[in-house]
């Protein structure tokens, strides 16, 4: 027997909608490339519908206020034969496609700001894949540093020839991400040599006995 492919509903509301209903508002507001649908799809099949369809309706039409990459996620899932189950959605009044406009603007409006550092400790206990999010103060890049980071910077006047060093390589933001938690480190300036230019945000240094203090407390727990 052919096994019945369809996607899990994982909230409720008090109305549903079978999504060929609805009709897209947003218009080009958004730009989107093909990963973005991608990473929808991989979502909604891994964690189900999650959330409900925003819908304006105008008494003729029903328009989706958001969702409009999910909704294009569901026309390929059907393509691929998947049945698409009637959707949780939440009725918002509007007046007119006036106020919907402002209300989709702030639907999308986001009122505070993540960063690298709060994203991950937020999902310190979670397995996380940064490839699968696009959070929404953008598609944060966690192979760039933050510039604007809060924090004391240390200044050190040189790195000199006789202090010894030791350099550690990460080929992953997320473990960079963990080091610079547990020791506290910072960003820095230093200067190579007495008339070298002083630089900033090249390296990270910390005591090397404290690293070791640090590494045998982590190890103990």
């Amino acid at each position: 027997m052919k096994q019945i492919k369809t996607i899990s509903i994982k909230c409720e509301t008090k109305d549903y909608i079978d999504y060929h209903e609805l009709k897209e508002f947003q218009g080009g507001l958004k730009e989107r490339k093909a990963e973005d649908f991608q990473k929808a799809q991989k979502s909604i099949l891994r964690f189900g519908w999650s959330f409900p369809f925003y819908v304006y309706d105008d008494g003729e039409t029903k328009w989706t206020l958001d969702g409009h990459c999910r909704l294009k996620v569901l026309k390929e899932l059907e393509r691929e034969g998947y049945t698409i189950p009637a959707l949780p959605c939440v009725y918002v009044q509007c007046k007119d496609s006036k106020e919907a406009k402002q209300k989709l603007l702030r639907l999308n409006s986001n009122f505070g700001k993540m960063t690298k550092k709060s994203v991950f400790e937020f999902a310190d206990d979670i397995d996380l894949d940064i490839d699968e999010l696009a959070l929404p103060t953008g598609e944060m890049d966690f192979s760039k540093k933050e510039e604007d980071e809060e924090g004391t910077e240390e200044f050190i006047t040189e790195m000199l020839e006789e202090n010894n060093y030791l350099v550690l390589f990460f080929d992953n933001s997320i473990d960079w991400l963990q080091v610079e938690t547990l020791f506290g480190i910072k960003k820095v300036k230093y200067q190579l040599g007495s008339f070298a230019d002083k630089q900033q945000g090249v390296c990270r240094i910390i005591n090397g006995t404290e690293f070791i203090k640090k590494m045998l407390e982590s190890e103990s727990k």
